[in-house]
């Protein structure tokens, strides 16, 4: 299993991972959405190493994605539903030319999920979905074998389910200054 070739698609996941986690430190969209196009490069790269092909298409069609999301927002479009269908049909279609194990279905479920999630406006809704792609995510990449992408999946997962407690959870008001100054 830790063979020069698995050792480097390891070594890529981490780079993906950094990639991503640097995006939760960043607030202008054209950053971030082109740390996710590099972000996807390497899983995709990734994955074709350890022989996942449909998980390196779904990166793929997620670059393509977060190009198209940003050409849409260059030009002043409003994300329309004939983009949301088109990128269904790009992610099916990838989906059905690398088909090969019956997980695969799983990485599809999480594009989509992940689709969805990025074009609904409700921010409840968002973080909820945003614990079920990053639990297709984990399944597929336990599935393919990726140590370093599960490890990555799996603190992901943690910080969604803590943003949705959050979403749940209400803020302590603090005491007017008097109160704690003892007046």
């Amino acid at each position: 299993m830790w063979t020069p070739i698995y050792i480097i698609s390891q070594i890529l996941a981490f780079l993906a991972a950094a990639s991503f986690a640097i995006t939760f430190f960043v607030k202008k969209k054209t950053i971030i959405l082109f740390l996710n196009c590099l972000n996807s490069f390497f899983f995709s790269v990734h994955y074709l190493l350890l022989g996942a092909y449909t998980g390196a298409v779904i990166n793929i069609m997620s670059i393509i994605r977060s190009i198209w999301i940003f050409n849409d927002d260059a030009s002043g479009h409003k994300q329309s539903l004939y983009t949301f269908f088109a990128m269904h049909i790009m992610f099916l279609a990838g989906m059905a030319i690398t088909y090969h194990v019956w997980w695969d279905w799983i990485a599809l479920l999480g594009g989509v999920i992940f689709n969805i999630m990025l074009w609904q406006p409700n921010y409840k809704v968002y973080r909820w979905m945003g614990v079920f792609v990053n639990l297709c995510y984990f399944t597929y990449d336990m599935l393919s074998r990726s140590i370093i992408a599960m490890v990555f999946d799996a603190l992901i997962w943690v910080v969604e389910i803590c943003g949705v407690i959050n979403l749940y959870v209400k803020p302590k008001k603090l005491k007017d200054s008097q109160d704690s100054s003892g007046h």
